[in-house]
């Protein structure tokens, strides 16, 4: 009998040792495979939020260009250029409608992200309004053979409407550096 409870015993003590090493093996189990889901979940969050950063940096990137392009199209250069050039008020219509689009472009970038800087972009394109009626007049004054110099207040509005569109593209560009994620 006592070589039968030795084996019981035995039998019992190693079903003991079986339960108790699956059982630890289960729990490491467990612990591994969340620590796994845990690390997976934070690389998808970093990679999602590396995604987003690289989204907005192009936006804000676009937007900057589109700035400058504008500041360009309506600077004192450009109107002095398109006049030496004997541009065509209707041809200058053409290339104010682009510039349009361009400036829409800007405004909903503004309007949908960085509602910040739509009041800059909102006064831009007020300027941008200007600038083409003023430069506009120049043009058709030109095509009528009527004299225009620097006296003439068409010209010198056009000229203040392309400083302040200046001036609004370079604050709002610095806008933009500032609002880029680092």
């Amino acid at each position: 009998m006592d070589s039968l409870l030795t084996a019981i015993f035995a039998a019992a003590a190693a079903l003991t040792g079986v339960a108790l090493t699956s059982y630890t093996n289960f729990q490491t189990q467990r612990r591994n495979q969340q620590f796994q889901m845990d690390a997976d979940t934070a690389k998808h969050e970093r990679e999602q939020v590396e995604k987003q950063k690289a989204t907005t940096n192009q936006r804000m990137m676009e937007a900057h260009i589109t700035l400058s392009r504008l500041a360009r199209e309506f600077s004192i250069t450009s109107l002095d250029i398109l006049w030496r050039a004997g541009m065509k008020a209707e041809e200058y219509d053409q290339r104010y409608l682009a510039a349009c689009a361009e400036v829409d472009a800007l405004r909903a970038f503004a309007e949908l992200y960085e509602p910040r800087l739509s009041p800059e972009i909102e006064e831009l394109h007020g300027q941008m309004n200007l600038f083409w009626g003023h430069f506009n007049n120049v043009l058709q004054r030109t095509q009528l053979g009527q004299p225009v110099d620097d006296r003439n207040s068409s010209l010198q509005s056009a000229h203040a409407a392309a400083r302040e569109i200046g001036s609004k593209a370079l604050l709002t560009k610095w806008q933009l550096a500032c609002l880029v994620p680092k």
